[in-house]
């Protein structure tokens, strides 16, 4: 029975899309892989496995080779553990658009937060600059370069930055992530056509975006590189974040932590040197306020909707 090596594309409970040289397997699991991994995912897209063909036809994953960076949450229905939305990253590109849906730099800096955990590059996508001025969103621009991200501006309708957003995709594996509707898979299908996403438009009534991808699906690209498109998440829990280290993953504190207290979380503390960085102008007022927010949030996994 031969053994060849894939990546996993796609994830359909235990029915798993396998992508080797061109050509996709669909794949099951074996037994001893789910026993083996009962905290998290055992199979996740971006997964390199090892699958066996039988005489029938019928493939089976038989091995999962190790891991690097990853991209999880917690998982709402089961205390303790992980759902894995994929593996073996370069880096997270966080999508946000101008308008429709609204523009939500609380949720950009909670993705933030998850590629500094997890130790994966992170760039913003400000997606839908046909609908609204970008001046308007340098001040978060700015803000989000300064601490060490990269920025760039995007509109699949009239093409602006589609040459930039292809640039950063190319020869690394990616994920995209971002809410409902702003435009991901949009901007997929306009630097490779050939993918044909399927794209809604957003909901008259709700103003909200409406789901078109319904699960994680990496893509190769033709100039060089993987690209997963996430579903829009309307729950994002920071595995790994606590009160007491929140800090340490927004950098342009750590540059500004010489406080009076070595455990200061600088909220109400004197002497606080991240404070007076915000009252100077030396740390973004928004990044700031949505610090705040999110070390309130962190224990309670219900407010973490959007």
């Amino acid at each position: 029975m031969p053994i060849i090596k894939g990546k996993v594309i796609a994830a359909f409970g235990k029915y798993i899309k396998v992508y080797h040289d061109t050509t996709e397997y669909n794949c099951t699991i074996r037994g001893k892989l789910l026993k083996k991994q009962l905290n998290s995912s055992p199979v996740a897209v971006g997964d390199n496995v090892e699958i066996s063909i039988g005489n029938d036809g019928i493939a089976s994953i038989e091995k999962v080779l190790p891991r690097r960076q990853l991209l999880s949450r917690p998982d709402i229905l089961v205390k303790g553990k992980k759902q894995v939305i994929a593996v073996n990253l370069d880096q997270l590109v966080i999508i946000t658009s101008t308008k429709d849906p609204q523009f939500k730099p609380g949720l950009i800096d909670r993705f933030l937060i998850c590629a500094e955990i997890e130790k994966l590059q992170a760039a913003v996508v400000i997606n839908k600059v046909d609908l609204a001025d970008p001046k308007e969103f340098l001040v978060y621009a700015e803000a989000w370069e300064s601490a060490g991200y990269r920025v760039i501006f995007t509109s699949a309708l009239n093409g602006s930055g589609l040459t930039e957003f292809a640039n950063l995709l190319k020869d690394k594996s990616s994920t995209l992530a971002g809410h409902s509707g702003v435009g991901k898979s949009s901007l997929l299908n306009a630097i490779q056509p050939q993918l044909n996403i399927r794209t809604k438009q957003i909901s008259k009534t709700s103003g909200k975006g409406v789901h078109t991808t319904t699960s994680v699906i990496m893509h190769p690209l033709t100039f060089g590189g993987w690209v997963a498109d996430t579903p829009g998440l309307k729950v994002f829990g920071l595995s790994g974040a606590t009160r007491s280290n929140l800090c340490t993953f927004f950098p342009e504190m750590t540059e500004h932590d010489d406080c009076r207290f070595n455990d200061c979380v600088h909220l109400n503390e004197p002497d606080c040197a991240v404070k007076a960085a915000v009252e100077s102008g030396n740390i973004s007022e928004f990044r700031y306020n949505n610090y705040k927010k999110i070390y309130e949030q962190l224990l309670d996994l219900k407010s973490w909707q959007f």
